[in-house]
């Protein structure tokens, strides 16, 4: 019994440091749509967005990447690396409007996690500083992945909303099949007022997580998937960004002149 208590407190004093970690990692300074906003060249295409974390237990494997501010390259998780870039995209939104979220999806853990998917943040008016501060409240969960269950409730969190509301999921792809069937059924609720994104975290090999995310994209017939390494970097992050959020400004109606009086 003492040993497994002693067993139990170093998993959960792992955990805590492991949570911790992720937010001593520098953050990469943001790209500033700002300006394109404020010339008129883009305009805000989405009012409402949810971003969805991958926090299942695969998340907890070694992950070797390149940030700006180390000369050697970074070894951490794949769990911090998504924090990062989570972040990061955080950091890039510009000022906006928004109603925003941000949901996990892991198996249960017994003590530690009585739930598959939860509501980290919102659904509320967008506040850049604690929706921040939400990305490294989470933490690895159990073995199973159960992206479909977490895709229903964003679905649910959706529905109350007006206007467009985008979709962000950040996950590895794996052992997840059942996420299409839920991504097809998101769409079919909220038909055109929903578009899914996604961005690959780690390594793939066998191409099967980049496979099962394309799926998942394809269902909200609208979004984009992209690596992870893609956009670790400020330029990379602003071009995702600007995708999800903005859309080139619509030119005005030329009204044709009328007849011309006599004299």
């Amino acid at each position: 019994m003492v040993r497994n208590l002693i067993k139990l407190i170093v998993v959960v004093m792992s955990l805590a440091l492991l949570g911790g970690c992720a937010t001593v990692i520098k953050p990469i300074p943001a790209q500033d749509l700002n300006p394109k906003l404020k010339s008129g060249a883009l305009v805000q295409k989405t009012n409402n967005f949810e971003v969805v974390m991958d926090t299942s237990a695969s998340m907890e494997d070694p992950y070797q990447w390149t940030h700006f501010a180390y000369t050697s390259p970074m070894k951490t998780n794949k769990l911090e690396y998504q924090q990062h870039l989570v972040r990061l995209f955080n950091d890039t939104i510009p000022n906006l409007k928004l109603t925003a979220g941000l949901r996990d999806f892991a198996g249960e853990r017994w003590l530690s996690r009585p739930y598959n998917t939860k509501l980290w943040y919102g659904m509320a008016p967008y506040v850049k500083e604690d929706l921040g501060k939400s990305i490294f409240e989470v933490n690895t969960g159990g073995v199973e992945s159960p992206l479909n269950l977490a895709i229903d409730a964003a679905t649910a969190d959706f529905k109350p909303l007006a206007g467009k509301s985008a979709l962000v999921i950040f996950s590895d792809g794996l052992e997840m099949p059942k996420a299409v069937a839920s991504a097809q059924a998101m769409k079919a609720a909220l038909k055109d007022n929903i578009c899914i994104y996604a961005v690959l975290v780690g390594n793939d090999p066998t191409g099967e997580g980049k496979k099962l995310l394309d799926q998942v994209v394809k269902a909200g017939q609208c979004g984009i998937l992209v690596n992870g390494k893609d956009v670790e970097s400020a330029a990379g992050m602003a071009n995702f960004v600007e995708k999800v959020f903005l859309g080139p400004a619509v030119a005005a109606a030329v009204v044709p002149p009328g007849p011309a009086l006599p004299p």
